[in-house]
């Protein structure tokens, strides 16, 4: 071993397990940022965002002061395993379980439309999409049905496959609860929807945004059990990535990144402020929650770790693989969630978990099945 680092040579050795080490302070610092969530401002977002690149990184150090000098490999090791929490949110490997035992099955789907494409429909000549996304959205197999960025259009005027309330209705879901705002895109409503085929109460909503960014709020009726449904859509990530590789000059480039650290930036500082009003209404719940939406952030950051401070999450608990629910560049991220819980009702329970991966939105839809009761 030590002819082996006599080749690789001593001085690079050492500046390389320097960086290993400063790598492995500032992976510790985010850790204990993510985890205590005692900082809400704009840089701690960015930090951790940066999570799963200094984890990668770490492990490549382990892997590779492994081979090279395994007395060194303790320490980015070390690291690792104090970081398993957020493995956990990263990656599941639960298998599927079919068999329920005991209690009611709830099947939740919850899905981000992109209003069924309908500027592409409309605009653009892209008849193809919203036909065939209406009818996998109306043909899914769950009891309640979550949606952000939902459309309908009840004008004659415009193509009948907009009509998508009567079209839920018609498949079964004779019970929905929308927000309060509406914001006209062709001459239809846009907001946040729940879908349901048992009895809905709405309890609130409130529009952070004229875009659907908000929360929807309803209590699930069925039989003696009574579940509060929270639907959620926060401020947009900004993160384009794909205007920045399309850019044919420095310049350009430069601009349009610039134009997306700006967008992350007040991303961070708005997300911070909505999920205070989000994590007091499932705080305050009277009844078990189940809280779904597009938080429009990884699970690393402030809205996911400060609702897993009174939730589980259904991906964690009976996912599987890396669930990535974002469909555009750079693809690789989770932000669509469905939490579940609370303090009213420990007997409600997650049995399956499914990120599906259907090319309509830019989004995939997630759902879930839970058992509520003993």
């Amino acid at each position: 071993m030590k002819a082996k680092t006599r080749q690789f040579g001593r001085p690079r050795a050492s500046l390389l397990y320097l960086l290993t080490v400063l790598l492995g302070v500032y992976t510790l610092g985010v850790y204990a940022l993510s985890y205590t969530l005692w900082s809400g401002h704009w840089v701690a977002g960015f930090l951790m965002l940066s999570l799963p690149i200094a984890m990668g990184l770490m492990a490549v150090a382990f892997v590779f002061w492994l081979v090279a000098y395994p007395a060194r490999a303790w320490f980015p090791l070390a690291v690792l395993l104090l970081g398993w929490p957020f493995w956990q949110r990263t990656v599941a490997w639960h298998a599927s379980r079919e068999t329920l035992t005991g209690g009611k099955p709830l099947t939740v789907l919850s899905y981000n439309l992109h209003y069924f494409d309908v500027v592409g429909y409309t605009e653009e000549g892209h008849t193809e999409t919203a036909p065939r996304m209406v009818d996998w959205v109306a043909h899914f197999d769950a009891e309640v049905k979550v949606f952000q960025e939902f459309y309908n259009s009840d004008d004659p005027h415009r193509p009948a496959v907009f009509r998508t309330r009567a079209r839920l209705a018609e498949a079964g879901y004779g019970h929905a609860v929308f927000t309060d705002s509406e914001r006209k895109r062709g001459e239809g409503f846009v907001g946040l929807a729940i879908f349901s085929k048992y009895p809905l109460v709405r309890r609130a909503s409130k529009m952070f945004a004229p875009n659907g960014n908000g929360y929807l709020v309803a209590d699930l009726v069925r039989g003696r059990d009574t579940l509060r449904l929270i639907n959620v859509q926060l401020y947009s990530m900004g993160i384009r990535v794909g205007q920045v590789l399309r850019q044919r000059s420095y310049e350009g480039a430069k601009t349009e990144t610039q134009g997306v650290l700006k967008r992350l930036k007040r991303g961070f500082e708005r997300r911070s402020a909505q999920i205070e009003e989000v994590e007091a209404l499932v705080r305050n719940s009277p009844h078990p929650v189940i809280l779904c939406g597009d938080l429009n952030e990884t699970p690393y950051g402030l809205a996911y770790g400060s609702l897993r401070q009174y939730l589980r999450n259904g991906f964690e608990d009976a996912g599987s693989g890396f669930g990535f629910t974002y469909n555009r560049a750079p693809k690789f991220i989770r932000i669509d969630n469905q939490f579940y819980g609370g303090k009213a009702d420990p007997a409600l329970r997650v049995t399956n978990f499914k990120t599906h991966s259907v090319r309509f939105s830019d989004h995939n839809p997630v759902s879930a099945t839970y058992v509520v009761g003993e």
